[in-house]
């Protein structure tokens, strides 16, 4: 829905009749979650996505708060939470994407002994904003391997030996 706010050209600076902005309500509660909770991943997507659309952060509210206020008073509720302000902050300040490095992904799908795969393939069907889907094969004994993939909260699709795959990304 917020990819489809901001294509619609939705004005990302409005403000409410207290001068609140959708960056500044972004704000709330943004930093109950560890920073790799995909709570916390799709805040700072959201974040990125209105900066990346014009949201501005010099903007203030009717009692002269600006984002940056609002981000350092969650910092006060949250002093144990240190790193996700910074994240923020430096996603506000600049909003291009890759605040996370990319990482390998490797596990293992669960195969009774003796037993085939019963998927072929693995997904992650969003990687980050404006890349494309990635997938990777599950081998024999249920393993896969993704050599870099960007944090996020990334969907995961199980496609089954008779579902067509599609090439890998």
């Amino acid at each position: 829905m917020r990819r489809v706010l901001i294509a619609a050209r939705t004005d990302t600076n409005a403000q409410d009749n207290d001068g609140h902005t959708t960056l500044m309500f972004a704000m709330y509660g943004s930093l109950i979650y560890n920073d790799t909770d995909r709570g916390f991943l799709e805040r700072a997507e959201l974040v990125s996505l209105l900066r990346e659309a014009g949201a501005r952060t010099d903007l203030r509210d009717a009692a002269g708060l600006s984002v940056f206020d609002y981000l350092d008073e969650e910092a006060k509720r949250y002093p144990y939470n240190r790193s996700q302000p910074e994240k923020l902050r430096q996603i506000l300040q600049d909003p291009t994407p890759g605040v996370y490095p990319p990482v390998k992904v490797s596990g293992r799908v669960v195969i009774s002994s003796g037993a085939q795969p019963w998927a072929r393939t693995i997904e992650f069907q969003r990687v980050g904003v404006g890349v494309a889907a990635v997938q990777a094969a599950i081998h024999v004994d249920g393993s896969f391997e993704f050599p870099m993939i960007q944090p996020g909260p990334n969907p995961l699709i199980f496609r089954r030996p008779s579902e067509p795959s599609r090439p890998p990304g």
